[in-house]
C-alpha cells in the first residue's frame, strides 16, 4: 500500500528460526515517495518469535519519536499480535502517540 501524500509508512518484520531460535528484526521508514528516511536491523540472540515481531515494530516505533517527524504515519508489519499490543498500550497511556486507528492489517496515527 502506498502511503497518502504527506504520509510516512513505515515496515517492519521479525524473523526466528525456530520458537525460540536464532532471531533477527528490520524495518524501513520511506516517505511517500518512497524515499527511504531510515532503516534499522540488528541479531537478537535466541527469542520467541512473538517477542521478535513486537520489538521490531517497538523499535521502529521509537525510532519515529527520537526522530520527531512533524507528520502522518501509516505502519504495516504482521498481522497478529502487534496490532493488539499496540492498542493496548495506547488504551493505558503506556504511549506517547496521541491517536491510532487500527484497521485490519494497517496501524495508521
Amino acid at each position: 500500500m502506498v502511503p497518502p501524500l504527506e504520509v510516512y509508512k513505515l515496515n517492519f518484520d521479525g524473523s526466528s528460526l525456530g520458537n525460540p531460535g536464532l532471531a533477527g528484526f528490520g524495518g524501513v521508514l520511506r516517505d511517500w515517495m518512497g524515499n527511504v528516511i531510515f532503516s534499522y536491523a540488528g541479531p537478537l540472540g535466541v527469542r520467541f518469535a512473538n517477542y521478535v515481531e513486537n520489538f521490531a515494530l517497538f523499535f521502529g516505533l521509537r525510532s519515529l519519536v527520537e526522530r520527531n517527524l512533524e507528520t502522518s504515519y501509516v505502519i504495516e508489519g504482521i498481522p497478529s499480535m502487534e496490532a493488539n499490543v499496540l492498542a493496548d498500550s495506547l488504551a493505558k497511556g503506556r504511549s506517547t502517540i496521541s491517536k491510532a486507528v487500527i484497521l485490519d492489517f494497517v496501524i495508521s496515527f
